[in-house]
């Protein structure tokens, strides 16, 4: 790479932190139909939640609700389920020994 050009390049800003929404509320602060989906922190580092109308029976709001829940991908399932396990070879348990 050529240093020549970086010497040059202009380092860009980092992007501010994103700013609350307007319903977003702290936690004290939530009624009971609120959503309870965490967002972003305040300026005193103390966690905002969504706020929101939730949705009937939920914990979250319609938005939040689909992200929460959703089906497990292909390779999830696979690690969710128990291993199949293979059956036992004749006499190499306790059956070798007969009843005595």
């Amino acid at each position: 790479m050529n240093t020549a050009s970086l010497a040059g390049a202009r380092a860009r800003p980092c992007a501010p932190p994103p700013s609350p929404a307007p319903h977003s509320r702290r936690l004290e602060a939530l009624g009971a139909n609120a959503c309870h989906w965490p967002t972003v922190e305040d300026a005193e580092g103390v966690q905002l939640f969504c706020g929101c109308r939730r949705t009937a029976g939920a914990v979250y709001c319609a938005g939040h609700q689909g992200r929460a829940y959703r089906r497990p991908r292909v390779w999830e399932q696979r690690i969710l389920e128990p291993a199949a396990k293979a059956p036992p070879k004749p006499g190499l348990g306790w059956d070798r020994f007969g009843d005595r």
